[in-house]
Parts: structure tokens; sequence; C-alpha cells
């Protein structure tokens, strides 16, 4: 089994809602897998919009974020200790009900529908079954680490990148 298959086999039971800013919902993985121990998941809310995706060429989102992500992070964090992030897709259906139960644990002022709309299909979207997601190390909760974010504007578009150390 990979990170790819365990997420797959995973259920919306083994994920808890730990956090969510303006542009993100992030799942902490609380279940048996030994691959997604101390990962968390995030979900960008755009997505979950049925806003449209460009499948074939990147958006100005995806192109600032691995300019951040392989270009300007290294030069200034040691790459030994920058968090790995995978992409992957999942079925929307799976995140719908994962965000079904997240309402109770969820702030009240998160839960309007502007925040996060339901899941849907987009008939623009080359797969309208699936949706990406970031797997990234879960960076809260270690004694001795320091997390960092930073955030930066393009064009309107904010790009997150974090990073821990020990």
């Amino acid at each position: 089994m990979n990170i790819d298959s365990a997420i797959r086999s995973s259920t919306s039971d083994d994920w808890e809602y730990l956090a969510e800013g303006g542009a993100h919902l992030v799942f902490a993985y609380r279940g048996p897998s030994p691959f997604l121990k101390s990962k968390v998941m995030r979900v960008r809310k755009d997505r979950l919009s049925g806003a449209p995706e460009v499948q074939q060429q990147d958006t100005s989102y995806d192109v600032a974020r691995d300019y951040l992500s392989h270009r300007i992070m290294p030069s200034l964090v040691p790459p030994d200790i920058l968090p790995t992030e995978g992409r992957f897709t999942v079925n929307k259906k799976w995140i719908q009900k994962l965000l079904d139960s997240s309402n109770d644990a969820r702030p009240a002022s998160r839960l309007s529908s502007s925040n996060v709309p339901p899941v849907k299909s987009n008939s623009n979207t080359l797969n309208n079954d699936v949706i990406e997601v970031s797997l990234v190390e879960n960076l809260l909760g270690g004694e001795s680490d320091l997390a960092v974010e930073i955030k930066v504007r393009m064009g309107g578009v904010a790009q997150t990148h974090s990073t821990v150390t020990s």
C-alpha cells in the first residue's frame, strides 16, 4: 500500500476537522494507517464550490504555489526541514461526507454557505467525480516544533506555504 491508496481506503471517520482559513479546510488524520500518521489534508474551498478548474494548464495559483515551494522556500529554509506535500485526488462524495461530519466541530461563523458551498460537479472539469487535495505533515502540536506560514499575494491569488523546524 502507498499513500495514495491509503487515502482512498480511509473513511471520513478517520479524519478530524482541525482548522480552516479563508482558502482551505484542514483535516487531521486519526485512523490506523501508518502511511497517514501525522498527516493533514488541506482542501481548497474554491474546489468545493464547483468553480472551473483548469486541467490542461496550470492556473496562476498553481504556478505561484510551485514557484514558492520549489524556488523561494528552499532558499530561505534548509531543505531537510521543509515539510513535504503531495497532491491527490479524492471522490467528491467522500469529501461531502467529510464536510458533513465536521459541521459540529467548525465555528458557526464558518458554516455559512458563502464560506464552504456544498460540493458540486462542474461540467467544465475533465473529471466531475474527483477533487484535488494536498497532504502535508501535521505542523501543529509538536513539543519543540516551530511552524512558520508565509502568505504571498500575486494578482489577487494568495499563496500559502508552511514549514516546521524541530
